[in-house]
């Protein structure tokens, strides 16, 4: 089996597609140890869709690079991002948008989930649970909550950001 060690640099992944061509694949024999790293996907002023893998993260970046394109990026399986998803770049003009799937509505946890003034998330029936204490949902941009739940699961004091959800749930 392959094994890949987020360390503690950047994977950018400069690429879009979806399915087996999708721009990070990990097969059912592969390991990815995320480590202290970030991995980024970046479309790169393609204007196309982005399978994102399931699988653990420690740090999620969707967008970036200060581009013009509107970009999708839509979950292949529940996700754990284990410290910070960040969505959109504040030097994008596009919208980057990651989509949690609708026909699946595939589970999505974070430490903390950052929606910048040129990101979106589009929520569907998910359940989406924020580990983080403090302040651990920031929205600058787009948040449809569709027929989600939002968990905040912190364990100490916690911040709950003033939006309009479909489902909110409080367990520290």
């Amino acid at each position: 089996s392959a094994i890949l060690d987020g360390g503690s640099g950047t994977i950018n992944l400069y690429s879009t597609g979806t399915g087996a061509s999708r721009p990070f694949v990990k097969n059912t024999n592969g390991v990815f140890t995320p480590s202290t790293g970030i991995v980024q996907y970046e479309q790169q002023d393609v204007p196309a869709a982005t399978d994102i893998q399931n699988t653990i993260y420690n740090n999620l970046i969707l967008g970036g690079y200060g581009d013009s394109d509107t970009e999708t990026y839509s979950l292949m399986g529940s996700t754990i991002v284990s410290g910070t998803l960040t969505i959109g770049d504040t030097t994008d003009t596009g919208v980057h948008t990651l989509d949690t799937t609708s026909a699946n509505s595939y589970a999505l946890s974070a430490g903390s989930l950052v929606i910048n003034s040129q990101g979106a998330l589009t929520a569907n029936n998910s359940t989406i649970t924020l580990t983080g204490s403090g302040t651990p949902f920031t929205k600058n941009g787009a948040f449809t909550a569709g027929g989600s739940t939002v968990n905040y699961t912190g364990t100490s004091a916690t911040n709950i950001t003033a939006t309009t959800y479909n489902n909110l749930s409080l367990t520290p």
